[in-house]
This record gives C-alpha cells, sequence and structure tokens, in this order.
C-alpha cells in the first residue's frame, strides 16, 4: 500500500446528515450524472473517478497549509470550479487526516446559499481533490485592502449576510471557528459565502473524537477568541467574536487585536485591549463590544440570533429578503491573464499529481 494513501470514506458516520433537511435539496451532482463511485447515495457531493487530467487549469486560488486550490475548467462539462489540492503526505505527517475527512463529510452536509458548494471529490496517489464551487468575486479581505475600510452601509449588508451564515451554523450545532474576511468570498454578484471548513468543530461529535477536543487550538491569531486562549469549552459563541472583529476589520481596514507577534496579539484578545478611532459608527461600536467580550455567552446573540438582529447597527436590513437584493457597490476581482499563466500552472499541478518520491 502507498504510505501516503488514505480515503475520503465514511469515517465520519453518515448519521451526521441527521441536521441536513433533504426534501430541501433542488439539486445533486448525482443529477448531472456524477455518482458515488462505491454507490453511497448517502453522498450528496460524490466521490467520483478522475484526475487532473479532466481539467484544464486556469489559475491558482489561494493556498493553505497542507493545500492549493487552482481554477479550473473541467472538461465534461465544462464548468468552472475552484479545486483543492489536498497534499497527502503533510496531512498525514502532521496528523491532521481527521480534520481533512471531518471538512469534507461537513461540506457535504450543508446547503446554504451563504456556504461555498462542493461538487464532487476524487484523489489519486498523492493528493486528495475537493471540486468546490468557484466565487468570482474575490475576497472580502481584498474588498478591504483595496478600499482601505468600507464604508458604514456596506459593512452593514456584508455583516448582515454573515449573521444569516452562522444562524445556519448554529442550526447544524457547528462552530466554524476560523471566521475572518479571507474565509468569506464574494459571489459574482456581490454577496457573501463562507469558505474553507478545516478548522470547523461539530458540537454533537462525542467528547472523546480526536477531531472535535473541545478547545483545541486552531483559527487564526488575529482573531481566536479568548476562550481558545484559556482553553475553555468551544460554542457558537465563539463565531460571535470572529464577527465582532470582522465589523472593525470592516470600518478601520485592520484587525482589533493585531499587534507585532502573535503572542502580544494573544496578549491583548486575554486583556480585551482595542480602542476604537474616533469616526468609529456609535451603532456599530456599541455593537462590537457587545461583541467582543470575554465571557462568551454574555456576546450579543450566544442566547438568541434575534436579540443580535434586532441591534441597532443592523437597522434597515431586511432578513428575509438581503441575499436576493442588490449589493452596496463593490469592487470586481480583475481577472487574471489566464492564457499568461495557464501552461505554468499546468505543469506544476500535474507535477503534484505525480511528484517524485517525497519519503523521509
Amino acid at each position: 500500500m502507498h504510505p501516503f494513501k488514505f480515503s475520503l470514506s465514511d469515517t465520519v458516520p453518515r448519521s451526521t446528515h441527521s441536521h441536513l433537511e433533504y426534501d430541501q435539496i433542488i439539486m445533486t451532482d448525482a443529477d448531472n450524472g456524477l455518482a458515488d463511485k462505491e454507490g453511497n447515495a448517502s453522498y450528496r457531493a460524490p466521490r467520483v473517478e478522475c484526475s487532473l487530467e479532466d481539467f484544464e487549469i486556469l489559475g491558482r486560488a489561494g493556498d493553505g497549509t497542507f493545500s492549493t486550490v487552482i481554477k479550473a475548467r473541467y472538461k465534461h462539462d465544462g464548468r468552472v470550479y475552484a479545486v483543492k489540492v489536498v497534499d497527502k503526505y503533510f496531512v498525514n505527517k502532521h496528523k491532521q487526516t481527521h480534520r481533512i475527512v471531518l471538512e469534507r463529510n461537513i461540506l457535504d452536509r450543508l446547503n446554504d446559499e451563504g456556504i461555498v458548494r462542493l461538487h464532487f471529490t476524487f484523489q489519486d496517489e498523492n493528493n486528495l481533490y475537493f471540486v468546490m464551487e468557484y466565487l468570482s468575486g474575490g475576497e472580502l479581505f481584498e474588498q478591504i485592502r483595496q478600499r482601505k475600510r468600507l464604508d458604514e452601509a456596506s459593512c452593514r449588508f456584508f455583516a448582515a449576510e454573515v449573521v444569516l451564515i452562522l444562524e445556519y451554523l448554529k442550526k447544524q450545532h457547528l462552530v466554524h471557528r476560523d471566521l475572518k474576511p479571507e474565509n468569506l468570498m464574494l459571489t459574482g454578484d456581490g454577496h457573501v459565502k463562507l469558505v474553507d471548513f478545516g478548522c470547523v468543530r461539530d458540537l454533537t461529535a462525542p467528547k472523546h473524537d480526536e477531531s472535535q477536543r473541545r478547545a483545541s487550538f486552531v483559527g487564526t491569531s488575529d482573531y481566536v477568541p479568548p476562550e481558545t486562549l484559556n482553553n475553555e469549552d468551544i460554542t457558537c459563541a465563539a463565531d460571535l467574536w470572529g464577527l465582532g472583529c470582522l465589523i472593525f476589520q470592516m470600518l478601520t481596514g485592520t484587525p482589533p487585536f493585531r499587534d507585532g507577534s502573535e503572542y502580544l496579539t494573544y496578549q491583548k484578545i486575554a486583556n480585551i485591549e482595542f480602542s476604537f478611532p474616533d469616526e468609529f459608527p456609535p451603532a456599530a461600536k456599541d455593537l462590537v463590544n457587545r461583541l467582543l467580550l470575554e465571557e462568551a455567552q454574555s456576546r450579543i446573540g450566544a442566547s438568541d440570533l434575534e436579540e443580535l438582529k434586532r441591534h441597532d447597527f443592523f437597522d434597515g436590513v431586511s432578513w428575509e429578503t438581503i441575499r436576493q437584493s442588490s449589493p452596496p457597490e463593490w469592487i470586481h476581482s480583475k481577472a487574471s491573464d489566464e492564457q499568461e499563466h495557464a501552461k505554468e500552472l499546468d505543469w506544476e499541478l500535474k507535477s503534484m499529481a505525480n511528484p517524485f518520491d517525497r519519503r523521509p
């Protein structure tokens, strides 16, 4: 057996689908002619037999610790996807197999317009491939970076859509644990979707499950909640802390606790040490103050997200129709020169599929 091989199989029990209302699913990828290679009909995103040869590489979309995300066209249907390429060797080396399997099964079970869709998966000897919805609007982070900061109306719109995402995750008993502008992508029409479920916490998982240790240290330093630093239980309120950091960053251009090193950042988080610029909108200031509280269950919305939705900052938001409404003005992501980069990336990514022996 190949030393790097593991399978995205039923490692996580299929009973985790119990939270998903299957009668609300309009279409699965099986309806497009893609069937699970082992005939398991419980997968909404089937595991299929294919390879990188079935894709035309168009560009690089992002990078992670164990993965590279590429933009690619699937030759069999002509559609463009975001393909997350996960290196089995490094996943095994760092003992992260359980997280990858969990991420795959969680994405398979989620069905919400505010969350990136997993279409299908496949694997070869060295890599796992998550074939996902391609979001052409780019990261919310880029909107903040290019504009320096967002105006209050734009911040309100994006924050409201994030609240709806958190509302859905709470119903699924999930904590994302890495809510940040880089993990919020814009669709082609300017609405936000949450991506990257590598840090997700399933609150229904058994306590002894290695992948679900309650206070395991995951996430990004600028957005880590105090309960993680204090080795306390993680709840859905951890994502409310992330929302507070996100609103602050959208309106100022920088996260509230950022400092010169991770250690100093953690010190500021532990002491809830941050300050608002003079021009910070009053309603937003009150909301952020009520989200960035050390005691998780004291955060606004921790008990009932309706309390959060009723806050003055969200006055005027039509929660029932916001996802169908026109977003505020936003900067469209510039299309990369696909022809210029395709050849180089095609070679690079094909070499990832058939690398030299990387074993020590």
